[in-house]
């Protein structure tokens, strides 16, 4: 159970989720219970603890740094990305939260929008309730063509095709 991947282009690019807390809980673990057999206030606890907080703050640290890589990818490649405007605290509720906790996507959307924003670049949150089918994520390659074309097309995980017009910008 869990998510297949972080996001899906508009030319059918995916990029892989890296799972990096899946891949370290078990050290997590290992360190967790170390710090649980000590005893509370002695110097063997605080410098388990200080481990622990290393280990997790690797793990954060290589999230971040493939939050980076992939917005930095994206706004290279296109001018306009579009993105449903997820509901990333529902989801934290619901059996997916460990997957869902693990991709960042809330960290990734706002590096992804500050990047943009600093490179001059349009990233549009599309409301999901006005779409039936779940859209991870929408690029588009140049933001003229849409200009001139009126429209953003939507492709939405494989096969629905939705339109939305740039009135709504």
């Amino acid at each position: 159970m869990g998510l297949k991947e972080f996001l899906t282009t508009s030319e059918g690019d995916v990029v892989a989720i890296p799972k990096h807390y899946r891949k370290a809980q078990k050290r997590l673990r290992v360190i967790q219970k170390r710090v649980s057999r000590r005893t509370k206030g002695s110097k063997g606890r605080q410098k388990a603890v200080k481990q622990l907080g290393k280990q997790h703050k690797k793990v954060a640290d290589k999230r971040r740094d493939f939050h980076f890589k992939t917005a930095n990818y994206l706004l290279k490649k296109y001018d306009v990305v579009v993105h449903e405007d997820l509901n990333i605290k529902g989801l934290s509720k619901s059996r997916l939260a460990k997957s869902v906790h693990d991709a960042g996507w809330s960290s990734f959307l706002s590096i992804l929008a500050n990047k943009a924003e600093n490179a001059g670049l349009l990233v549009i949150a599309v409301n999901p309730k006005t779409h039936h089918k779940i859209v991870l994520f929408v690029v588009l390659k140049s933001l003229k063509s849409c200009m001139n074309a009126g429209i953003i097309a939507l492709i939405v995980h494989v096969t629905w095709i939705g339109i939305i017009t740039l009135q709504s910008i």
